[in-house]
């Protein structure tokens, strides 16, 4: 129980941070702001999608090179950062196909 009420704060106390972040940046920004639905969208890839993409991809590199997922500090320290910003890089990729007027 003490885990499951650890996560919900760390995950209102991320959500709120993010937030505060997000509207002082586009609050800032005089001259072209970004549509809300495209923040949106980025931050929710940035807490699912791109969450799921790097820990199967993380598992299966720990598969390939053997050894637990936490277990193999040059895999973690090299791959992993590698491999989750790419997974979040992907969302900006998709806005420069799809949006690119809006950028």
């Amino acid at each position: 129980m003490d885990v499951l009420i650890g996560f919900v704060i760390a995950l209102i106390g991320s959500i709120v941070t993010t937030a505060i972040c997000i509207a002082i940046v586009w609050r800032l920004d005089r001259h072209e702001k970004e549509p809300v639905r495209m923040l949106a969208l980025a931050f929710v890839w940035g807490m699912l999608p791109a969450v799921i993409i790097s820990i199967v991809l993380e598992a299966g590199q720990a598969a390939l090179f053997g050894g637990s997922a936490g277990g193999n500090v040059l895999a973690d320290v090299g791959v992993a950062p590698v491999v989750e910003e790419s997974a979040k890089g992907l969302a900006l990729l998709a806005f420069l196909v799809f949006f690119y007027r809006e950028l």
